[in-house]
């Protein structure tokens, strides 16, 4: 297992790990925080896979956890969606010393952390990424947000997880698809977010088309744009906020 430490601007928290290994799920019980009870909340899909396993092993050691299931798919992530889990969550017994477990790929960890958002003015949660774009992307920035008829993400608010625990045995079921995704996001997050001092000092206007350094960026070789990230792959995994 390895931990990811994601540091946050201090006026916005101390940071939190993101722990990422095989079996995490099944270690869910030692690494969450006590609370008066835990909700996992996964979509249709990763419900059969994994939720009711997760929250059986909860119960069976001890914490009072509860499944909330939500229909699978983008066009679910809605407000009424969200009213529909906040409700269960209230029938359900949660208070604020409860904790909701987001267990499933972006689409769950937007929603789910809407919802602890939301949730008697803000619980606390912890992200359990399923997918590969999950647990690079989404699962990490505290991003949370539903969308509206014309609007995606439209509304939502940066709710930072407690910890990521990102089980790399879930990848064993996701499509090639989906895969490919992660990988895609990955590859892009290792061009664009881990950058050497030299371009985060350069004006935004220096970048611009037409202007020197834009030039000299289109004409350069792969090999010689490698030279302008020399930080890139040993700070791949970096998170940043």
């Amino acid at each position: 297992m390895k931990t990811v430490k994601v540091r946050l601007k201090p006026e916005k928290g101390s940071g939190y790990d993101v722990l990422v290994g095989a079996g995490l799920l099944e270690q869910l019980p030692k690494l969450l925080p006590a609370a008066s009870k835990c909700a996992v909340i996964s979509d249709s899909n990763v419900a059969e896979l994994y939720g009711k396993r997760a929250a059986a092993t909860l119960e069976k050691n001890g914490f009072d956890s509860t499944l909330l299931m939500f229909p699978a798919g983008e066009q679910n992530k809605t407000l009424q969606t969200a009213g529909m889990l906040a409700q269960q969550c209230l029938e359900s017994g949660l208070d604020r010393r409860s904790l909701i477990v987001a267990l499933g790929g972006g689409v769950t960890g937007d929603l789910a952390g809407f919802v602890a958002a939301t949730y008697m003015r803000g619980i606390p949660f912890v992200q359990a990424p399923t997918t590969l774009l999950a647990m690079v992307d989404a699962s990490i920035g505290g991003k949370t947000g539903v969308d509206l008829p014309n609007c995606k993400n439209c509304v939502g608010a940066f709710h930072q997880p407690l910890a990521v625990f990102s089980d790399v045995s879930a990848l064993e079921t996701l499509p090639d698809k989906e895969l490919k995704n992660g990988l895609a996001r990955s590859t892009q997050s290792c061009w664009t977010g881990n950058c050497s001092n030299s371009w985060k000092k350069a004006p935004r206007s220096s970048w611009t088309p037409g202007t020197r350094r834009w030039k000299s960026w289109c004409s350069a070789t792969p090999r010689r744009r490698l030279r302008w990230f020399p930080r890139t792959r040993k700070r791949a995994t970096t998170a940043r906020c």
